[in-house]
């Protein structure tokens, strides 16, 4: 086995040989113009310096970029920019690196330490970091390196954050998140490190994360797409396309079969958005704050159909939807005047919010479809030409910002057109309960700390919201989440409360203990049931809210919930059920029972 630091020092080895090959055989020619433009070579000709008139030196060559990614997504959309700019890319997968999903800080450090970042950095004037960013732990960590010789110092990195700035980091409030401060602290001197995202929420969850409030350009995709096409029968082309992730058994799914709209469930691979917008509509329910398909979807003219804010929100709430970063999203905005979560979630964000349509209620969605016309804004038309011009700010930004780099970068060889308008570079504002940014190492962490209880305060409130939609549940609600969770997920029995094979008569035990207590049986509770309800109960009083995913139906918890009712109220037919049982165990399962009520009445609960 090669000791560790071997293995960086050899991947160092080849990654660097990798891109000399490359390089040199772009410039010698041995590469063809079709090899080139599917794998992306960069092409790298003489310097050639001249001024551009403001008293700037631009360089008259093509700038050699890194895209360093994963996902094929953000791949797609990379090359469809670069194609456009007249620019070529080196692909990095960063996947080749030993533990590089969601790394950790002493891997970082060790690849740092070996010379990684300094030496992929080395090669190219430009790195676009996109999609999942943890993956560039070591080269963003290296801005801050202790010796300069293992920082990445002449080559710009781009951060192009698209959801997962953070995703899956184990140890993100320890080092990850100090680490991200740091970078884009003045006193750090970090002066080749220029943020994008492609959408408006990356940048407020990074302040609100780190405290960090970096200038940030926004660049959306440019709804791209190389999907083909499928083709659909007549009758198709009258149905409405359901979204459903492969996920035969979505509650959307249950919810227009209960109405009786005539739909159809898309399969993983669907066709892409040039399919969709054959259907007659196409509904979602948003898992993201944003979604590569979303703007391709608007780009190709699709019919597309979201819940309301308010309806969204609710149904977050009540677990239709397994919105990734409800808690990230949902304690956004001044609580003095109100939350303004929706300017971070193109899904209705007022830049595009006009070429999409909403429904508030089940009830409405049903009235729309019902309607002869769906399309009353002919997005069919009209969304493509809407978001051209989308597309031209999208291309026109990343032209002006490898300009401010020192290269003459165009769009189709073209000067900006005097029509498109760039979006100025933006800083977003620290968190609500950061009044000033922090000023040292030291100040971070005692204002982190701060920052920490924010979250948990926003993070109480919105259990409250949830409770309350909770409450609000009908026989619809309860369908459509029954059908999703009992008939896709499937869960063990065992899963649901940490313990073994006794839950496979968890209902069984807790219609009897009722039966008993409520005296519909002369038989006596016994001991076993009775310790067996009072570990539920303990259980129950340990969450801060009652979820189905805990517990294997509604109907469970409020068997536990009944009993212990009957037990703190301790009727002549309690008494009599728990002949026997010890004054101390009773005494326990009266108290988990006035704690669940304490906290229900202060809000805790539905």
């Amino acid at each position: 086995m090669i000791p560790g630091g071997r293995r960086v020092r050899l991947l160092v080895a080849v990654v660097v040989a990798a891109l000399g090959l490359l390089f040199v055989a772009s410039m010698s020619g041995m590469l063809h113009t079709g090899f080139m433009q599917r794998t992306g070579v960069v092409s790298s000709p003489t310097d050639v310096k001249a001024s551009n008139g403001q008293g700037a030196t631009v360089t008259h060559r093509k700038p050699r970029i890194m895209y360093y990614n994963t996902h094929p997504g953000t791949q797609v959309n990379f090359e469809y920019i670069m194609s456009r700019l007249g620019l070529q890319f080196i692909r990095f997968n960063p996947t080749v690196i030993r533990d590089s999903n969601a790394m950790q800080a002493p891997r970082a450090k060790e690849l740092i330490e070996g010379g990684f970042a300094a030496s992929l950095c080395m090669g190219v004037d430009v790195i676009v970091i996109s999609d999942t960013f943890p993956h560039a732990r070591p080269l963003i960590a290296s801005l801050i390196a202790e010796k300069e010789e293992h920082r990445c110092l002449d080559t710009h990195l781009v951060p192009e954050l698209t959801n997962r700035f953070d995703w899956g980091v184990a140890d993100a409030q320890e080092t990850y998140y100090p680490m991200i401060w740091r970078v884009n602290w003045p006193g750090s001197k970090v002066n080749n490190l220029h943020w994008t995202e492609n959408n408006p929420f990356e940048s407020r969850n990074l302040a609100d994360q780190t405290m960090a409030t970096p200038e940030f350009r926004l660049l959306r995709p440019v709804g791209h797409t190389s999907v083909k096409p499928l083709a659909l029968t007549r009758a198709e082309t009258k149905l409405v396309a359901v979204f459903a992730d492969g996920n035969e058994y979505s509650p959307l799914r249950y919810i227009m079969e209960a109405l009786n709209i005539p739909h159809k469930v898309l399969p993983r691979h669907y066709g892409g958005p040039h399919t969709l917008a054959k259907y007659r509509a196409y509904i979602e329910l948003p898992y993201q704050v944003s979604t590569m398909k979303l703007y391709e979807n608007l780009a190709a003219g699709v019919v597309m159909l979201f819940p309301s804010p308010a309806f969204f929100q609710e149904l977050v709430c009540k677990d239709y939807i397994w919105f990734l970063p409800t808690g990230e999203i949902f304690r956004t905005g001044d609580p003095n005047v109100g939350p303004d979560w929706t300017k971070y979630m193109d899904y209705f964000h007022t830049d595009l919010s006009d070429y999409f349509y909403y429904f508030d209620s089940w009830e409405h969605l049903k009235q729309i479809l019902s309607a002869d016309v769906v399309d009353t804004k002919n997005v069919k038309s009209n969304g493509p030409k809407f978001y051209e011009t989308v597309r031209l700010k999208t291309l026109h930004g990343w032209a002006e910002l490898l300009g401010s780099f020192g290269f003459e970068v165009l769009v189709d060889g073209e000067p900006k057109r005097s029509d498109v308008a760039i979006d100025a570079p933006y800083r977003n504002t620290l968190p609500a309960s950061i009044k000033t940014a922090p000023n040292s190492v030291d100040d971070f962490q005692t204002q982190y700390n701060v920052l920490k209880q924010w979250k948990d305060d926003r993070g109480n409130s919105r259990m409250k919201l949830e409770r309350q939609a909770k409450a609000t549940m009908n026989a619809l609600d309860l369908g459509a989440l029954q059908f999703k969770k009992y008939y896709h997920e499937k869960p063990g029995k065992g899963l649901f409360l940490g313990f073994s094979s006794e839950l496979n008569l968890v209902d069984e035990t807790l219609v009897r203990l009722q039966d008993s207590l409520n005296g519909a049986t002369e038989v006596p509770a016994s001991n076993q049931d009775i310790d067996f309800l009072l570990k539920l109960s303990t259980k129950l009083s340990e969450y801060s809210y009652l979820s189905e995913t805990g517990y294997r139906s509604f109907a469970q918890t409020a068997r536990i919930l009944q009993s212990l009712h009957a037990i703190a109220v301790n009727g002549e037919n309690v008494r009599v059920a728990l002949k026997g049982i010890p004054e101390t165990t009773i005494k326990k399962l009266k108290d988990s029972f006035n704690i669940w009520n304490f906290r229900r009445v202060a809000g805790l609960y539905s």
